[in-house]
């Protein structure tokens, strides 16, 4: 472990490894899953991925695989028979940094028939982690005009380090909707803090109504993190196969951090840093940031993404010598 010269705490890569893979195994266990599935039907016969059916089904245990059963899943109505609808997001701002957690609050954004409502709804929240190993029942919560869960409140301070996850059930007008979020304890190898918010935006259509879910993450960086950026190009790239050139030589047997903010990332897709040592730090890679710590066996001139899907959109790429 290291101090460097800004005095913020940095992890060494043999650490960092350590760090990641006690993780993994803290979701690992008894109730440590959770899926969703939707029907048609209330007890959620012929359920399927899409979204648009009548019955949302919550599976909450330990497979990690969807349950393929669906009396496994607890079903719950999500559309009107006259077409009104019902949608939410769950949200959390706040920080949850190498187990301590700042400021941290829950809000939920309710709309109905895509308008906005902040009051005349009911509100029930369950969650697991954070100090509880298992999913607590089902309990009504209440709210503030802002959708601030205003009793459902984790106190400043160090925590077990487990990730938290919320499920809210909001019923209205006879409808009901599930919205489910989760917060990372983030160790401090890149990040200080990370903020995600969601925004909604509504399009209404003569075949019916819709709605999309966007979110906007907000990142927080040591300045250590900045300083010493050695990608020599600052634009967005889309492709399979992207490369940025380094404004010096990237030395033989150094460890790099390599961070990416993605876009339109394709379900399940694996990506590592072609021509580094020990598979280029192979993951799965998601819409936001991502990140891989490779070294080289030879001096290198640029850094290879791949493969990152057709059409995902780098739009910021740092390489950061450790």
């Amino acid at each position: 472990m290291t101090i460097d010269a800004d005095g913020i705490r940095q992890i060494t890569q043999q650490e960092s490894v350590k760090v990641f893979e006690n993780k993994k195994q803290e979701l690992k266990g008894a109730n440590a899953y959770l899926h969703k599935k939707y029907s048609d039907y209330s007890d959620g016969r012929n359920m399927s991925d899409n979204s648009t059916l009548k019955y949302i089904g919550i599976y909450t245990g330990d497979k990690e695989q969807a349950p393929t059963n669906a009396s496994e899943y607890s079903w719950t109505k999500i559309k009107g028979e006259d077409g009104h609808n019902l949608t939410a997001n769950l949200r959390f701002e706040g920080r949850y940094v190498n187990n301590i957690v700042t400021n941290l609050s829950t809000f939920v954004d309710v709309f109905y028939d895509g308008q906005k409502i902040t009051d005349g709804f009911e509100l029930k929240v369950k969650h697991k982690g954070m100090g509880a190993s298992n999913w607590t029942d089902f309990i009504s919560r209440p709210y503030d005009n802002t959708g601030r869960l205003t009793n459902f409140i984790f106190s400043n301070g160090e925590k077990d380090g487990t990730p938290l996850e919320v499920i809210v059930l909001v019923t209205y007008k006879g409808l009901n909707i599930v919205a489910t979020e989760r917060i990372e304890n983030m160790p401090d190898v890149m990040l200080l803090s990370e903020t995600i918010k969601k925004y909604k935006t509504f399009e209404s259509t003569i075949d019916g109504f819709t709605s999309v879910v966007g979110e906007i993450d907000t990142k927080v960086f040591s300045k250590g993190y900045f300083k010493n950026n050695l990608n020599n190009e600052d634009v967005e790239k889309t492709g399979n196969d992207l490369y940025f050139n380094a404004k010096e030589n990237l030395a033989a047997n150094q460890y790099y951090t390599i961070l990416a903010d993605l876009d339109n990332v394709p379900d399940n897709q694996q990506s590592y840093i072609y021509g580094a040592s020990d598979g280029g730090d192979k993951k799965t890679i998601q819409n936001g940031l991502n990140y891989w710590v490779v070294k080289y066996s030879t001096n290198q001139t640029k850094i290879n993404l791949y493969p990152l899907g057709a059409n995902t959109k780098v739009k910021k790429c740092k390489n950061i010598q450790r």
